[in-house]
């Protein structure tokens, strides 16, 4: 399985969050990001990560699915 690299935007939408509680998820290193010509990538594997370690979200929360 390939681990692709989400964009900040890939992911706000895909956890039902703006970009910047993104950026900030990954400023305060909840969520491991590398810079790729400048701009924050998120590998997959880091988001199944953060997901499954229960990270903490609102009790309504539902994510979407990314395409």
């Amino acid at each position: 399985m390939e681990d692709s690299l989400l964009s900040v935007k890939e992911i706000a939408k895909f956890l039902n969050v703006s970009i910047r509680t993104v950026q900030r998820m990954v400023k305060r290193g909840d969520l491991n990001a590398v810079k790729v010509g400048g701009q924050i990538r998120v590998r997959r594997s880091a988001l199944d990560e953060l997901l499954r370690e229960g990270a903490v979200f609102p009790p309504d929360f539902a994510p979407t699915s990314l395409v």
